[in-house]
């Protein structure tokens, strides 16, 4: 039997951030060849005293069967050594991280494997302003990133975790845009980021305080992983929900939000037009019973250089609904979606590239499951009938104790040189489910419920859409109903190949004779 490792880590460090980074769609009909390697990296795993965090890596298997060569390993960024290694493609390997911060971890693949890897965090923390859920997906470095719906008001726990696993320095810039303007982000021209490490840079440190913030993380020299955790203002002793920030594609004209999640709670809409235009944006919504347009929002304008946000709860009326959007100048958007009560639980989602060939995996890395605990994953077709199939990997694990017990009282160590000492427990072996087949008419959307767990443990689950499918955004939601937490964002696809390069002879003069 296939088995999970699960090793319990404690380390003192700090500092940030794996799927596929915000890359500009490749162009129709170019060449692909497969990803040969990768390189993940998890955001921070910041953890205090009564709280846990959980890493979870996986090598997808092939359709045709299991990846013949490759390697897999988590470290920390800055060691030489491996803490554990992936044994086989559809055997995950988990972390747990309790009690104290731990610098980031990445995924490193290689061969045949690389085009599968996948990752992702979930962090479970039980009193103070950070209490609740929050989970992402561990992506891979890229030069442009963009976050939007943050805030830097005073009692805003909003803070940037910026990392360089690369074996190159790197340097990168911080741009915000407020509802009135862009704004300068204080020291935020120029960072420098030594090789293999991390930074945390705190929104109310680079901006005055402004409620509704979109942030821009562009590299000028090599290539940064980043992801942005943020805390809401609590309402006096009251904490008022937790949450990364998905990372949002880069400003396009035809964008895909979602998908909402269905029930009660307040649902925003949160647009951000970094250009020189005024923007004029058509919003649709589509839903299980199809695509519709929204009869008192027929348009959408947001003023050039600056952020807006619609308040979509009552045109939503609690049903499940991804957003298109459709601009005459380049936007991206983000949307929040609210548990009511009277610490308000919050997740966001991003507007995220479709699913669609030649990258046809994505996936959501780590996902909390156990008693109280409901994920729903949303399929949506935006364009043309979409057809796959859901995989979910499911293993007990003492990472899901982390929602209520205490983390461990004797938990292993991570050395300097990334070598993990004190106790490594192997656990029982992983439930792979049977695929669920999901076919989704043109314009709308499926949700699927993921099997109830009796036993706390953590899933990772994958969406492969079949070839000659539509293209798909795929997102899920995890809730938790006492207390009402609950997390989530939307799934990019994975990196499984990059265009092809054509290489042709010039035969023409380089140079003007003479």
């Amino acid at each position: 039997m296939k088995r999970l490792l699960t090793a319990l880590l404690i380390a003192a460090a700090a500092a940030g951030v794996a799927l596929v980074p915000p890359l500009a769609p490749d162009p129709a009909g170019a060449p692909a060849r497969p990803v040969r390697a990768a390189l993940l990296a998890c955001p921070e795993l910041a953890v205090s005293a009564d709280s846990a965090s959980t890493l979870a890596a996986l090598v997808v298997p092939d359709g045709g069967g299991t990846a013949a060569d490759g390697t897999a390993s988590l470290r920390r960024i800055d060691a030489a050594l491996d803490l554990a290694r992936v044994s086989a493609p559809g055997d995950p390997l988990t972390l747990l991280v309790a009690a104290r911060s731990q610098p980031p971890i990445v995924l490193r693949a290689t061969e045949d494997w690389a085009a599968g890897a996948v990752a992702g965090v979930a962090v479970a923390q039980r009193s103070g302003p950070g209490t609740g859920l929050a989970s992402a997906a561990c992506p891979l470095p890229a030069p442009d990133w963009w976050f939007v719906g943050a805030g830097s008001q005073l009692g805003r726990g909003a803070a940037l975790l910026v990392s360089n696993p690369a074996s190159e320095p790197a340097r990168f810039d911080v741009a915000l845009f407020a509802r009135s303007g862009p704004i300068e982000a204080l020291a935020g021209t120029g960072i420098d980021l030594a090789p293999e490490s991390a930074v945390r840079l705190r929104l109310d440190a680079l901006a005055q305080p402004e409620e509704l913030l979109a942030v821009r993380v562009r590299a000028s020299a090599g290539r940064v992983a980043v992801a942005l955790r943020d805390i809401a203002v609590p309402r006096g002793e009251s904490p008022r929900g937790v949450d990364f920030i998905p990372p949002a594609q880069p400003p396009a004209t035809t964008l895909r939000v979602g998908a909402a999640p269905s029930g009660p709670g307040e649902r925003v809409l949160v647009l951000v037009n970094p250009g020189t235009q005024f923007a004029t944006v058509t919003p649709r919504l589509s839903t299980e019973v199809g695509l519709r347009e929204i009869p008192d929002l027929p348009t959408i304008a947001v003023p050039a250089g600056s952020t807006t946000s619609v308040p979509l709860t009552e045109r939503l009326a609690g049903q499940a609904a991804t957003v298109l959007l459709s601009s005459d100048v380049p936007i991206t958007a983000g949307l929040r979606a609210e548990l009511p009560g009277l610490r308000r639980e919050l997740s966001w989602l991003s507007a995220v590239p479709a699913t669609a060939a030649p990258n046809r995996l994505a996936a959501a890395g780590a996902v909390l499951v156990g008693p109280g605990l409901a994920t729903t994953v949303t399929v949506t077709a935006p364009e043309a009938l979409v057809a796959g199939t859901l995989e979910v990997w499911t293993t007990a694990t003492p990472g899901a104790g982390i929602l209520d017990g205490p983390p461990p009282a004797d938990p292993g160590t991570v050395a300097a040189d990334g070598t993990l000492g004190g106790p490594v427990l192997v656990t029982g072996p992983e439930q792979a489910s049977t695929p669920v087949r999901v076919t989704v008419p043109a314009g709308s959307l499926r949700t699927v419920t993921l099997p109830a767990s009796a036993v706390p443990g953590l899933a990772q689950v994958v969406w492969r859409s079949d070839p000659g499918s539509g293209p798909a955004v795929v997102s899920h939601v995890t809730r938790r109903e006492d207390p009402a937490w609950q997390t989530g964002y939307a799934w990019w696809p994975t990196l499984s190949a990059v265009p092809a390069i054509p290489v042709r002879e010039d035969v023409g003069t380089l140079a003007p004779p003479g």
